[in-house]
């Protein structure tokens, strides 16, 4: 599958960096680091575990398996997109990408599941932004 991703890009130069963790540079990853590591310490789901926690083991647990959630969740959009690429490259709308892979290449129980599992997250996504500024609008003084 690497070689085959790797054909296909068109990028001149970076193709041998493509699969490397520094492969943006340091600038990069450090532009990704700032903008990304703040929106996972911050987490309302993060600061509920600690706060309803009974004792110090029990946040130290509930923060690894957070930590290892949101370490699923940040691993897992890029490779779908690098099998998306490998195994659709003429694919012409980009934004269809995860729908053609949860279609075509996993089985249909799971690329259901998967997509109301995404579509299940975006609307509680949304629910709580939406929760979040109705609270601080409502409790702001004029």
């Amino acid at each position: 599958m690497q070689e085959r991703l790797l054909n296909s890009l068109e990028i001149a130069g970076k193709s041998t960096s493509y699969f490397s963790l520094g492969g943006d540079g340091p600038a990069g990853v450090l532009g990704y680091i700032f903008l990304l590591v703040p929106s996972f310490l911050v987490s309302p789901g993060l600061l509920q575990k600690i706060y309803g926690a009974r004792g110090p083991s029990v946040v130290r647990l509930a923060v690894l398996l957070n930590a290892l959630g949101l370490l699923l969740f940040a691993i897992m959009p890029p490779l779908m997109g690098m099998v998306a690429r490998s195994s659709y490259p003429d694919l012409r709308n980009r934004e269809l990408a995860l729908p053609t892979v949860m279609v075509n290449l996993l089985p249909h129980w799971l690329g259901t599941l998967t997509l109301a599992a995404i579509f299940s997250a975006e609307i509680s996504a949304a629910d709580a932004v939406l929760s979040m500024l109705t609270t601080s609008l409502a409790l702001s003084k004029p």
